[in-house]
């Protein structure tokens, strides 16, 4: 993440923290977050400009995720009245998307790869839209991994479209930059919720542990 990113999560424990799932199968599985009670489906989403904005867990890595402080988006130097977006901010304006993170596997990769997806969805939950997926080697030995994801895109009022470009890798394969859709129908910013998950290909005992899923304005 930068002094521009504007939602964040990372990896801890407690309270909106990106949290490590363990004894995973093979079933498709959303990443989540802690909250004050036990856990929640995480995502990361665009800002209105007439939505109201609180306090939030500090955006730098190097500060505690799990305190809450005034720092939600905006550089210091371009600091002014809440919120600190518009209408037009987001606009035809670009954004990006950053997904990083390890993984254990407890068998090796079979027929196929190991993947992990970023989805546009309406909602916190499975499905909706993908627009990034990263699928390991077929042959990807058991043990431990990283991944890490990045998405330019752009939505406009017009057109109602959301598209861009996207690269990464996982494991040892590399996914080259590519087209993002376009996925069409999106009639507001409200519509700019990303959600992300996991599929091993194999074994029962996998791990995930996303470290950073961000946006940051560009």
């Amino acid at each position: 993440m930068n002094t521009d990113s504007f939602a964040a999560l990372q990896t801890g424990t407690g309270r909106n923290n990106l949290l490590s799932q363990t004894g995973l199968g093979t079933a498709e599985t959303i990443f989540t977050v802690g909250t004050d009670t036990g856990t929640a489906n995480a995502f990361v989403s665009i800002p209105s400009g007439s939505g109201v904005i609180g306090s939030a867990n500090p955006l730098d890595p190097n500060a505690s995720a799990a305190s809450l402080g005034g720092n939600v988006g905006r550089p210091d130097v371009y600091r002014g009245m809440r919120p600190y977006f518009n209408s037009s901010s987001f606009d035809g304006r670009a954004f990006q998307i950053n997904l990083s993170g390890r993984y254990t596997t407890s068998a090796a990769a079979t027929s196929a790869g190991h993947v992990i997806k970023i989805y546009q969805n309406s909602s916190a939950a499975l499905g909706g839209n993908a627009l990034i997926t990263l699928t390991s080697s077929t042959t990807e030995a058991a043990g431990n991994w990283n991944f890490q994801a990045q998405a330019t895109l752009v939505w406009d009022s017009v057109s109602q479209k959301l598209a861009g470009t996207a690269s990464g890798y996982i494991g040892e394969t590399v996914k080259a930059l590519a087209v993002v859709g376009p996925v069409t129908g999106l009639t507001s910013i409200a519509s700019l919720l990303f959600v992300a998950s996991v599929t091993f290909a194999t074994g029962a005992a996998n791990v995930i542990t996303p470290v950073e899923f961000s946006i940051s304005q560009i």
